[in-house]
C-alpha cells in the first residue's frame, strides 16, 4: 500500500499547486519519519509526595523528516523539479505550509511551522541520469489533522438555550472545533455564551441532577418564596417562576438547588459559571442584591460568591445575572451531591424578585463569551444636519441642510438664527410645561421635520455660553434630544450647571407622556471653562436599548461620559423611535443675561454591533471567532471574545459523549434585558487530530 505525500501552502485552497510525491510526476518517496512530539512535564515535589506529582505539561512541536528523490530525463528538468520544491520551502518561511500523508485512503495533515533543513545531494548522477536525492526536515505542530467531519444541525425553537450532545468525535486528542451558530429569531444578539463538557458529563443524570438548565420551579423555594405566575416574558406556562414578595434586609436564600418536593440534590462535577434569569418590577425601591452560596457533600461548609447589585435601569425587564463560578469535585466515596442557593436581600422589605431559570454553563473543557462592543464611527449619511447658515430670524420653519425644516415649540420665545452660522437664545423666566412640554420642563425644543422616526440614532450639537452682563446667574441648561415622538415624550442628555463659575454636570433622562425617568448616571462636576469655548455633546440611543453620551471641546475626540441600557429605548418601548433635536432651558429671570449659542447640529443612524446579527451566523472556532455582517455579505472578528478557543474532546475508546451549551441574549448580563426567548441553531464541525501516525 503506497504512500502519497503532498506539500501544500498553509491555506490548502483548491486553486493551489501542491507538490505531490507519488512516483508518477518526478518525485519519489525513499523514506519518512513521524516521531511523537516531546512532552515537557512540570512535577511538584514535597514532604508528603512520593516522587513527583504532575502539575502541568506542554507538548512540543513535532519533527517530521523525509528522504525524497527527484528523477527526470535531463538534468535541466530535474533542476526545475527541485526549484518547485525550493519554492514551497521559501513560501513556508513567509506563510507556513502543510504536508499531508495519504495511506490506505486516510490522510494525516501536519501544519508546517518552519523548514529545519533542506539538503539536495548534488553529484554526477544529476548529469548522468537526471537524478537528485534530498533530505527535508520540517518542524510541525504536534498533532496530525484528519479530514473534517460536519455533525448534525441542532435546532432550538422552544427553550431559551440550546443543549446537545455529540457521541462520536474521532481522534486520540482534542479535535479542532468550528461551531456555526445561526440566529433564527430575526433579532440582533449582543451576547453569546458557549460551554463544552465531557470530563464531568454523567449520562444517567444529564436530564435530572446534572442538567445544564433548570426551570426555577423544578427546584425548591426557600425563605418565604413561592412558585407563581411570572411577569410577562417569563419562560414556561402557568406557574413558571419562584417569587419572593418580602425581601429580607440581610442575605437569605430564596431558592435551593435541591429538586422540588424534597427530591435529590444536584450532582454536577467540574467547574461551571452560573447564570440566573430574574425580574424586578419597577415598583421596587432602593438597592436589590443577589448572590450564590453553595456547598458540597455533607453541606457543613458553604462558599459564597461575589454579591451582585441589580442595576436600576433593568427594573421591569427580564435580565440575566452572572452569579459566578462553582468548582465541584468528584466524590471519592458516597453520593455525588452539591447544593446551590440563590440569596437575595434589600433595604426595602417590600421589594419583589422573581427567578425564572438557572443555567450551569460548563467551563472545565471549554468556555467562551462572545459579545458586540458598540463604537460610534463617523457618519456616511446624515439623517439631519445643519450649520445654521440661514438668514437671521426665528428658527421655526427654517430649512436644514439635510432633514427638512425645523419645528420648535415650548416657551413662546423662539430660538434665533443669528445670521453668522449659529442659533442663539438669551431668554429667562421660561414658562414651565408651555406648548405641551412636560411639567417641570421650562424652555424651547427644536426638531427636524424630515427625521421623525429614527430608531438607532446618534445626535450631536455644539454649545457655547456668552455673558451679556456681569453677575452670578443660576445658569441656563442645554439639552440634546433623541426619540421625540410627542411634545412631552423624548429622551435627552442635559448639560446642567448651578451658577456662574459653579459646577457643571451631564446626565441623561427621559419624559414618557410627561412622566420623568432616569437613563444614565450624571458625571461631574466638570470644569466650568468647558463652556467658555465650544463644547460638543453626543447622545446615542440604539434599538436594543443601549444608550450613551460623549462630550469634549474637540468634536474629533469626544470622551465617553456614561453608557447603559433602558427598556424604554428598546424596540417595543415607549421611546423606541422618534426625532432628534435639541432644547434650550432658561427658567430663571437672570438667565436672560446669558446668551446660549448652538452650532453644528447632526443626527445619523450609527451601525449597531452584535455578537451575531439578526438572521445571520456566528462561528466560534479553534483559532478565531467571526460573524457575518447584517447583510450576510462579509465576515469579521467578533468585537469582544473572552474564554477558550474551541477544542472538542475526542470520545475515545470509552465513547464518552461531549455536551455543548449555547445561550444567546439581546444584551449582555448586567447591562440590559434578556427580552425574548429567541430561536437559534448550531452545527458542529470537528477536525479530528491524532498523536500516533503510522510509519
Amino acid at each position: 500500500m503506497s504512500d502519497v505525500i503532498t506539500f501544500d501552502p498553509a491555506d490548502e485552497r483548491a486553486g493551489n499547486a501542491p507538490i505531490v510525491v507519488d512516483g508518477l510526476n518526478g518525485y519519489w518517496l525513499l523514506g519518512h519519519e513521524y516521531p511523537s512530539p516531546p512532552v515537557d512535564t512540570l512535577f511538584a515535589t514535597g514532604r508528603d509526595v512520593e516522587g513527583g506529582v504532575p502539575q502541568d505539561s506542554q507538548v512540543g512541536n513535532r519533527r517530521v523528516s523525509f528522504k525524497l528523490r527527484v528523477r527526470q530525463n535531463t538534468a535541466a528538468l530535474a533542476l526545475a523539479k527541485l526549484g518547485d520544491l525550493a519554492s514551497w520551502v521559501g513560501r513556508v518561511a513567509v506563510d507556513g505550509g502543510t504536508v499531508r500523508r495519504t495511506v490506505g485512503g486516510k490522510s494525516f495533515t501536519f501544519d508546517v511551522l518552519r523548514v529545519e533543513s533542506y539538503e539536495p545531494e548534488f553529484n554526477d548522477r544529476l548529469l548522468r541520469s537526471g537524478r537528485v536525492d534530498l533530505s527535508l526536515v520540517l518542524e510541525c505542530a504536534p498533532y496530525a489533522r484528519l479530514a473534517p467531519v460536519t455533525l448534525t444541525d441542532r435546532v432550538e425553537t422552544t427553550n431559551p438555550e440550546l443543549v446537545f450532545t455529540e457521541s462520536s468525535i474521532p481522534g486520540d486528542v482534542a479535535a479542532l472545533g468550528r461551531l456555526v451558530i445561526d440566529e433564527d429569531e430575526g433579532v440582533d444578539q449582543q451576547w453569546v455564551v458557549v460551554g463544552v463538557e465531557q470530563s464531568g458529563y454523567q449520562a444517567a443524570t444529564a436530564a435530572t441532577t446534572s442538567a445544564l438548565a433548570y426551570a426555577a420551579t423544578a427546584l425548591t423555594p426557600q425563605g418565604g418564596a413561592v412558585t407563581a405566575a411570572g411577569a410577562s416574558g417569563a419562560f414556561g406556562t402557568l406557574l413558571n417562576v419562584v417569587k419572593i414578595a418580602a425581601t429580607p434586609s440581610s442575605p437569605g436564600s430564596m431558592l435551593s438547588g435541591q429538586l422540588v418536593g424534597g427530591g435529590a440534590y444536584l450532582s454536577h462535577v467540574g467547574t461551571f459559571r452560573v447564570f440566573a434569569r430574574v425580574y424586578r418590577p419597577t415598583t421596587n425601591t432602593k438597592a436589590q442584591f443577589i448572590a450564590l452560596e453553595w456547598g458540597e457533600g455533607d453541606f457543613r461548609r458553604f462558599s459564597r460568591n461575589a454579591t451582585v447589585e441589580l442595576p436600576t435601569v433593568t427594573a421591569g425587564t427580564w435580565e440575566i445575572v452572572d452569579l459566578g463560578l462553582v468548582s465541584l469535585s468528584r466524590a471519592s466515596q458516597g453520593t455525588q451531591r452539591w447544593e446551590p442557593r440563590v440569596l437575595t436581600w434589600s433595604e426595602n422589605p417590600d421589594n419583589v424578585l422573581e427567578i425564572n431559570r438557572l443555567w450551569f454553563v460548563p467551563v472545565t473543557d471549554g468556555y467562551a463569551e462572545l459579545a458586540g462592543n458598540q463604537t460610534i464611527s463617523a457618519p456616511t449619511v446624515f439623517s439631519a444636519r445643519d450649520d445654521f447658515n440661514q438668514t437671521a430670524g426665528a428658527l421655526n420653519g427654517k430649512a436644514l441642510t439635510v432633514g427638512g425644516t425645523w419645528t420648535t415649540y415650548g416657551d413662546t420665545d423662539d430660538l434665533q438664527v443669528s445670521g453668522s452660522s449659529t442659533v442663539t437664545r438669551a431668554v429667562g423666566s421660561d414658562t414651565t410645561g408651555a406648548g405641551g412640554t412636560p411639567g417641570g420642563f421650562s424652555g424651547r425644543i427644536a426638531y427636524p421635520s424630515g427625521a421623525t422616526s429614527m430608531t438607532s440614532c446618534a445626535v450631536q450639537i455644539t454649545f457655547r455660553r456668552e455673558h451679556l452682563a456681569a453677575g452670578n446667574y443660576p445658569g441656563a441648561n442645554y439639552m440634546v434630544i433623541a426619540r421625540r415622538s410627542a411634545s412631552n415624550t423624548f429622551a435627552y442628555v442635559r448639560l446642567n450647571y448651578s451658577n456662574n463659575g459653579g459646577p457643571i454636570f451631564l446626565f441623561a433622562g427621559y419624559f414618557n407622556a410627561g412622566v420623568a425617568g432616569d437613563l444614565l448616571a450624571p458625571i461631574g462636576p466638570l470644569p466650568y471653562d468647558l463652556l467658555v469655548t465650544d463644547l460638543t455633546v453626543r447622545f446615542v440611543a440604539l434599538a436594543n436599548g443601549y444608550c450613551a453620551y460623549y462630550y469634549g471641546v474637540n468634536a474629533d475626540s469626544l470622551v465617553l461620559g456614561a453608557e447603559g441600557y433602558s427598556a424604554a429605548l428598546a424596540t417595543g418601548g415607549p421611546l423606541a423611535s422618534g426625532a432628534p433635536g435639541f432644547a434650550d432651558l432658561g427658567g430663571a429671570a437672570s438667565d436672560a443675561n446669558v446668551r446660549r449659542v448652538y452650532d453644528k447640529f447632526a443626527a445619523w443612524a450609527p451601525p449597531a454591533d452584535a455578537a451575531v446579527f439578526a438572521s445571520q451566523s456566528l462561528e466560534h472556532r479553534h483559532d478565531r471567532a467571526i460573524r457575518e455582517d447584517p447583510a450576510g455579505v462579509a465576515w469579521s472578528d467578533v468585537s469582544t471574545f473572552t474564554g477558550d478557543r474551541l477544542l472538542i474532546p475526542c470520545t475515545g475508546r470509552e465513547n464518552r459523549p461531549v455536551r455543548i451549551f449555547v445561550k444567546a441574549s439581546r444584551n449582555r448580563p448586567g447591562e440590559g434585558a434578556d427580552a425574548g426567548i429567541d430561536n437559534l441553531s448550531a452545527r458542529l464541525t470537528v477536525t479530528p487530530r491524532t498523536l500516533v501516525v503510522p510509519e
